[in-house]
């Protein structure tokens, strides 16, 4: 996008837990059939109406140099003063109602460890002071902690399909007795209605949900749609003076099969609350309901919905998000949303003609898609040479996943002339390498 048509002030917010499926990218999946030794494996052995069978290996942890349990590529997290154990999420498509699970321990370890660290306090957002975290009363019970070898942490719905994120705690740890438990081999059964929903009739939703649901029932590309009563796929929401490039999007759009409706403000209403309220509408009422929504213009044009208010400066935080939890009180999206943050007509027409150019004529040279850049700020708001934040260490662990993968990265960062940076964070992302 052109430089200076950026959201103001606004910050898309992406709450689906669906970005959990990145914490372990060593995990096999059910597909693979020869997983690389001593990688984890989690595969479908079942999956039936109302019943979903897993098993579950893995090679005993590694520990570090103070005796602390890892899987590499793992992530290790807990609530503020628990001790900090690997975990892994992933969601399922379950029936409706009640979700039960049985787990059955097959195989087993046990080893010293180490003091496993209490989880920090969150992070805030402002010139890092570095808390340590402190111990919880679990560090005071001869018991293992969490307690569960696998629990059911969120659920809630992705338009009419029942998603729910397993964790699985392969770690338990008794810090009494400085003592791990390690599973090798367990199988989980995921109990729920036998009733589902039917297949979905676009198939973008299928190939949404293929991607985020770890069991994704259905290997198709999208049954006939219902007759068209109103409605549209694709909704556009615009200022009346962007309507011209909103017209060129929609053309475009319905080109590509999608049935398009195009509002603008005077229509939906200039207040955040009116959009939404008109979206819900849309959402309950129209045949078809919106399966995407594009807000065209910045959030002085489309207002953006403003209701976090920072703990630590007082300042309200934008974010689009609000507008595609359409049903039910969860945070799962019901719709795809995005926005393209234009200030003017001028703008508007360039980004989307831009995005229809890409769409007509893809670049044709096969080294493109295997280049990436990543670009990332180092903040040091004291001038000690550590990194504040982890904008630069996490696009170096972006960089080494996707070298893996035979990508080419080139790596962009920057920070003002007056820091010297020298370290990554030394506390609550890292430990000051």
């Amino acid at each position: 996008m052109i430089p200076g048509a950026s959201m103001k002030r606004s910050v898309t917010c992406f709450i689906l837990l669906a970005l959990l499926l990145s914490t372990l990218p060593s995990l096999a999946s059910a597909g693979e059939k020869s997983p690389a030794p001593g990688e984890i494996r989690l595969t479908v052995i079942e999956d039936s109406p109302g019943e979903l069978l897993l098993h579950f290996e893995a090679p005993p942890p590694l520990f570090t140099s103070e005796g602390v349990p890892i899987y590499p590529g793992v992530v290790s997290t807990a609530p503020e003063g628990y001790p900090l154990l690997p975990h892994i999420s992933r969601f399922l498509t379950v029936g409706e109602g009640r979700v039960r699970l049985k787990v059955h321990l097959l195989r087993w370890g046990e080893a010293s460890a180490g003091e496993i660290p209490p989880s920090p306090p969150p992070c805030p957002d402002m010139e890092e002071v570095f808390r340590e975290g402190m111990k919880g009363d679990v560090y005071g019970r001869d018991d293992f902690y969490p307690g569960r070898w696998a629990e059911i942490l969120e659920e809630g719905h992705f338009r009419e399909y029942h998603l729910v994120l397993l964790r699985i705690n392969p770690i338990q740890y008794n810090p009494v007795r400085g003592v791990v438990r390690y599973a090798l081999e367990m199988s989980i059964e995921v109990i729920s209605s036998p009733t589902l929903p039917p297949p979905p009739a676009h198939p973008d939703i299928s190939l949404f949900l293929k991607g985020v649901s770890f069991n994704w029932p259905w290997n198709f590309e999208g049954s006939p749609p219902p007759p068209l009563s109103s409605g549209a796929e694709y909704l556009i929401i615009t200022h009346p003076s962007l309507m011209p490039a909103a017209f060129k999007m929609a053309c475009w759009k319905a080109k590509e099969g999608y049935t398009v409706k195009v509002v603008n403000t005077t229509e939906t209403g200039c207040s955040a609350l009116s959009i939404r309220r008109y979206l819900e509408r849309a959402y309950g009422e129209w045949n078809p309901p919106p399966l995407y929504i594009l807000l065209l213009g910045d959030a002085d044009l489309v207002p953006t919905n403003y209701f976090y208010r920072h703990p630590y400066h007082g300042t309200l935080t934008g974010t689009d998000h609000w507008y595609s939890t359409l049903s039910g009180t969860d945070y799962i999206p019901d719709v795809f949303i995005g926005r393209i943050p234009a200030n003017n007509l001028t703008e508007a027409f360039y980004i989307v003609n831009k995005t229809i150019s890409y769409r007509t004529s893809p670049p044709s040279n096969p080294g493109f898609y295997r280049n990436v850049t990543v670009a990332a700020y180092f903040q040091d708001s004291n001038r000690d040479g550590y990194e504040d934040r982890r904008f630069v260490k996490t696009s170096e662990e972006i960089r080494d996943n996707l070298t893996a993968f035979n990508y080419s990265v080139r790596r962009i960062y920057y920070t003002p002339s007056y820091v010297n940076p020298t370290h990554y964070n030394d506390g609550y992302f890292a430990s000051g390498e």
